[in-house]
């Protein structure tokens, strides 16, 4: 132990941080990858205290288990760590490796948290709990520098990345792999931290893996992921002599085993008897014992001996089998005394078996009803663990439903009471409701449909007679033919509508995505009432694509599938190998043979028309229909669409398939996957209970703008290029410019003019250099670390990353401090201060970023006394009024941009509150020279005689990319179809609403409005309750998480003064009163337990 010791420390002498170029073998102590929040917390001290706390709970766990997680401290204090060992390491290698991965997350601190990634462990301590996160937007992959010449190595890693994947989730967590050939071979290893499930250490794995082969040709490659960690590499690096010291069944290990046990086979046989002896009255089968006695006693049920249980079903004998569950089979068993009873024997694969059984056990023996099996007892074993129930000698519905004389004895309102019956007694309805309430036992998360097929009866597994019977319900469904699928003998009164209703409830039931099953509770209130809408079931999982069948425009003949592994789809095309039949559209007759490149031997080929004006017309009509259809539902069925989506992240790659489809499908087909797998996974934003962030505005107008624009499809990055695209932008910004009133030299006749950007963060760029290459030529190039800017500390986020693409080192930001007393707008005499400090430091003061409506809280920036300072100081002063902007064009709101005419710039964006459709920021700039000079490129090739004379505007030299799409053309329809009164009146409508949302909150004693409201956006939070802020801040954010849940509404959140305030903006095109009313009554009924009594 002492050499390994010292070897590991001779080791970790030299040790730096890794970059994420990594080319040298590196040890298990080495960093891989690391990460410090960008979050601080306000008690450094306490929280540092709360990081030792936390480690020292942890210790010995570290050293005994090498995993352990503690949180200790109040919120937003509060402090939650993590750590894990790779299980390959012994214990000194884990604590020689958890101790240097602590020292340096040590360093994070002041930030909230952090994490260290080292090849042999890893920390994590953050100021939530992240236990259950797998995934998260901070995971990295790290690719070596040093690359593979083989062509083999990509698929090796894909093997060995897809066994680690499938093998570690059911082994602890934890998995490596080799596969190679003649000349490669590769090595990897996975791991996931205990906290996580199974399904979700696969989720997590899986993505590693995607990361990972991504490295290739690199040699090595790390995937650095929230839940996990995964390497592959062409050396061993993993420690195979720990492998072998782990509890764990590895097929490696007893192959070792085996060879080792030939060589001394004589003495083992000589010792057998002794040995057996010894197992009989061994500690560790006593103590299997007392656990068993432990677990059945805590629930008042019988501890059944082993022996008792194998001579009840003559040693578990298949004749005694009744079928096979998602956890275990079931047997039959009689008892000396004749009592017959059931047994279920276990397969439990999680971290935590005694937990899991334990908890069954405890579930089903609190459960009393008439219509569920009676628990007696359990037992356990080394190797196995048994659940003993009463045998009920009735036989199972099956029995009759598939007798050709007894169905007929059920009727539909037989049938239909058994359905609600099944779902409410055994669905798990009642003892996992909606709301979360009355839980007898752990909630699973999520309470939907199981994600096993469940319980089969031992007959029908032979012939899968189940997935037929959902193979051929779907088959009706997708065709529209389900009057097909309904029993005959339910008799003639049978309500058939009803009959399919329940059907296409049966096929969300077996959604391939947990997010799409609905809940037990849901699936009752499906069934019960013919008022809820149901979502469009998406195919089952399980369905082969042989038994598939075509859609679209074409089906295929009669009974007759594809053969062999092909396929006939909505065009009728063939794919795959084998013989396909189909007629589609026509394109493949007869017994066309497909080959293996999915080619058509025999068969007329169709060439591509991209852009056929009556395929366009015909699939333009159906895509229009498609469009204006998701808005109506929006309005009419939202709860089809909740508001913020519920997916979880990776969704999506499971219900799309690995490549790109050879042969085309329908627009129907593709039509029928948006609503299904995408629909799901999108936000909407243009819900009219949307209230977070700002507005993605859009309109009929802005959407006819986007058709004509992608239908032309020219790209006008000079004036030769598209002549119209250019001038209309310039009139079209004449035209805005003189709505908002702003200073003649902003126009295009004078020295100025307006241009279209994509983005607000476009725009905030494009005038940091300008302004850059403008005070260089005065001052020269070499004093460019000298620069320096200046902003509030509510300043969008876009302008510290302007500066940085711009070379201003990030030390030369000044974001000046404000808080309550100016509205959070920026003050004056803050900034003079600050410039006066700069100069005599021999700073060169050359930009001012002001904001009219900060995103944050809608904060003004006083233009005119910042406009003063800037002339004074001859300092480039820009307005970023992305938001509050548009409103501007309303009279009675022109006065906040009071004091532009001493800006050189002014951006806003149309996109946000002018109904323009994403992207439209236009720019307004006072000297376009400024900016053309800082961004022209003049090629040969886009060199063209007008352009020498200066004659025309080509906005190439106005923006950072070459490419640029005819924008204006959506701004000038909005504003001719809708006319500049409408919009004025539109954005008062909104700021209206807003009004009425202020209200409701002034009117409540247990909110406050936090900030004044100037525009269309509500700060307000809950009130603290004896002053206690920390605590008010933990119980606002808790209401916006309980809020944002329902999926009804979508509100976001923001930081004032240290201070968790919710916001509320009022934007969205389809927003009416009604909404603003329905959110604020969900906001008071999750706030009410923490305003019940008047306190928290």
């Amino acid at each position: 132990m002492a050499a390994t010791l010292i070897s590991s420390l001779a080791v970790l002498l030299p040790l730096t941080l890794l970059a994420p170029s990594i080319s040298i073998k590196i040890s298990r102590i080495d960093v891989i990858g690391w990460i410090c929040n960008n979050g601080t917390v306000s008690h450094e001290e306490a929280y540092r205290r709360s990081y030792q706390i936390n480690l020292d709970a942890i210790r010995d766990d570290m050293r005994h288990v090498k995993f352990g997680t503690h949180e200790h401290g109040d919120s937003p204090q509060r402090m939650y760590v993590l750590s894990q060992c790779v299980s390959d390491l012994s214990s000194d290698e884990c604590n020689l490796c958890w101790s240097r991965a602590t020292d340096l997350l040590s360093q994070c601190f002041p930030a909230t948290g952090g994490w260290f990634h080292l090849d042999g462990c890893f920390v994590r301590a953050d100021n939530y709990s992240f236990y259950q996160e797998p995934v998260s937007h901070q995971d990295t992959k790290i690719c070596a520098s040093d690359k593979e010449k083989s062509a083999e190595l990509k698929g090796l890693v894909k093997e060995v990345t897809k066994s680690i994947v499938e093998t570690a989730p059911y082994s602890q967590g934890f998995s490596v792999a080799k596969m190679g050939t003649r000349d490669l071979t590769v090595y990897g290893l996975g791991i996931c931290w205990r906290t996580l499930d199974d399904e979700l250490c696969k989720l997590c794995l899986a993505d590693g893996a995607l990361s990972v082969t991504s490295c290739v040709p690199s040699k090595e490659g790390f995937a650095l992921n929230a839940g996990c960690y995964l390497r592959y590499s062409n050396y061993t690096f993993y420690n195979e002599r720990g492998l072998l010291s782990m509890n764990l069944t590895k097929e490696n290990f007893v192959h070792i085993f085996v060879l080792s046990m030939v060589g001394v086979l004589a003495i083992a046989a000589g010792s057998w008897c002794g040995k057996c002896i010894y197992i009989r009255t061994s500690p560790k089968k006593k103590l299997k014992e007392k656990e068993s006695e432990s677990i059945c006693n805590d629930s008042h049920l019988m501890s059944f001996e082993y022996s008792t249980l194998k001579k009840a079903t003559n040693n578990f004998n298949e004749s005694c089998k009744l079928g096979v569950g998602g956890y275990g089979e079931v047997f039959k068993g009689t008892l000396s005394d004749g009592r017959e009873i059931a047994i279920k024997r276990l397969h439990i694969t999680g971290k935590k078996p005694r937990d899991e059984i334990h908890n069954e056990i405890d579930v089903i023996s609190r459960c009393q009803h008439k219509n569920l099996v009676r628990l007696l007892g359990c037992c356990f074993t080394n190797m196995n663990s048994f659940i003993v129930y009463e045998f009920l000698a009735n036989t199972s519905l099956d029995q009759v439903l598939f007798n050709p004389e007894k169905k007929k004895e059920l009727d539909w309102k037989k049938r239909r009471t058994i359905i609600l019956g099944t779902a409410e007694d055994f669905g798990l309805a009642k003892f996992y409701p909606e709301g979360g309430k009355d839980i007898p036992a752990p909630s699973p998360s999520p309470s939907s449909i199981a994600g096993t097929l469940g319980f089969r009866n031992n007959k029908f597994r032979s012939d899968n007679s189940l997935e037929t019977l959902v193979t051929q319900v779907w088959k009706c469904f997708a065709s529209d033919k389900m009057e097909e699928m309904i029993d005959k003998d339910m008799g003639e009164e049978t309500d058939k509508r009803e009959v399919k209703r329940v059907m296409q409830i049966g096929l969300l039931c077996t959604q391939e995505s947990p997010q799409l099953r609905p809940t037990m509770s849901k699936v009752i209130q499906m069934v019960s009432s013919t008022d809820i809408v149901l979502p469009t079931p998406t195919k089952p999982p399980f369905l082969h694509d042989s038994m598939e069948f075509g859609n679209g425009n074409g089906y295929s003949n009669g009974n007759s599938y594809s053969n062999g592994n092909s396929y006939t789809n909505g065009n009728g095309y063939t794919n795959g190998n084998g013989n396909g039949n189909g007629n589609g559209n026509g394109y493949t007759n007869g017994n066309g043979n497909v080959n293996g490149n999915g080619k058509v031997n025999g068969a007329k080929v169709i060439k591509m028309k991209p852009m056929d004006s009556e395929l366009l017309r015909e699939q333009g009509h159906i895509m229009v229909d498609f469009i204006a259809d998701y808005y109506k539902n929006l309005q009419d069925s939202p709860q089809d669409f909740p508001v913020l989506s519920q997916v979880q992240p990776g969704y999506l790659r499971d219900m799309l398939p690995d490549s790109a489809p050879d042969q085309p499908e329908s627009l129907k087909e593709l039509l029928d996957d948006v609503s299904k797998k995408i629909m799901p996974g999108i936000t909407h934003w243009q819900s009219p209970s949307y209230f977070a962030y700002y507005a993605s505005s859009t309109s009929v107008a802005g959407f006819l703008g986007e058709m004509l624009n992608a239908g032309l499809s020219v790209v006008g990055f000079t004036w030769l290029t598209s002549p119209a695209a250019t001038e209309l932008e310039i009139i079209v910004l004449d035209w805005l410019a003189k709505l908002l009133q702003l200073p003649d030299h902003f126009l295009s006749t004078g020295n100025g003019g307006g241009v279209i950007q994509g983005t607000g963060c476009e725009a905030v760029l494009v005038v940091v250099l300008a302004a850059r290459d403008r005070i260089l030529k005065k001052v020269g190039k070499t004093l460019l670390p000298r620069l320096v800017v200046y902003a509030s500390d509510q300043t969008h986020s876009s302008f510290r990353k302007a500066c940085l693409i711009g070379g201003i080192h990030e030390e030369n930001i000044r974001l000046l401090k404000t808080d309550s007393s100016t509205n959070y707008g920026m003050p004056p005499e803050s900034l003079e201060e600050a410039i006066s400090h700069d100069l005599a430091e021999g700073f060169i003061p050359f930009f001012i970023c002001a904001t009219v409506g900060t995103t944050s809280s809608a904060a003004v920036d006083p233009l005119v006394p910042l406009g003063k300072i800037a002339k004074k100081y001859g300092i480039w002063m820009h307005v970023d009024a992305a938001y509050a902007g548009n409103a501007c064009i309303c009279p009675e709101y022109r006065k906040f941009i009071d004091g532009i005419e001493n800006a050189d710039s002014f951006n806003m964006n149309a996109h946000k509150w002018l109904f323009a459709n994403q992207t439209c920021s236009p720019l307004w700039v006072k000297d376009r020279y400024s900016l053309i000079d800082a961004l022209k490129t003049n090629p040969e090739y886009l060199e063209f005689k007008v352009s020498k004379k200066d004659a025309v505007v080509n906005y190439k030299d106005w923006q950072i990319s070459l490419s640029r799409r005819f924008r204006s053309l959506k701004l000038w329809m909005v504003l001719r179809l809708y006319g500049s009164e409408n919009l004025r009146n539109f954005i008062r409508d909104h700021v209206n609403l807003a009004k009425r949302f202020e209200d409701y909150v002034a009117q409540d004693p247990h909110f406050e409005v936090v900030t004044t409201r100037y525009f269309s956006l509500v700060c307000f939070r809950l009130v603290p309750v004896d002053g206690d802020e920390d605590k008010c801040n933990e119980r606002n954010r808790e209401l916006l998480a309980a809020v944002n849940s329902t999926g009804k509404i979508f509100i976001s959140h923001t930081a004032l003064s240290g201070k968790f305030i919710l916001r509320f903006a009022v934007g969205a095109p389809l927003t009416e009163e009604k909404h603003v009313t329905e959110a604020w009554q969900i906001i008071q009924k999750h706030s009410s337990k923490f305003t019940r009594n008047g306190h928290y």
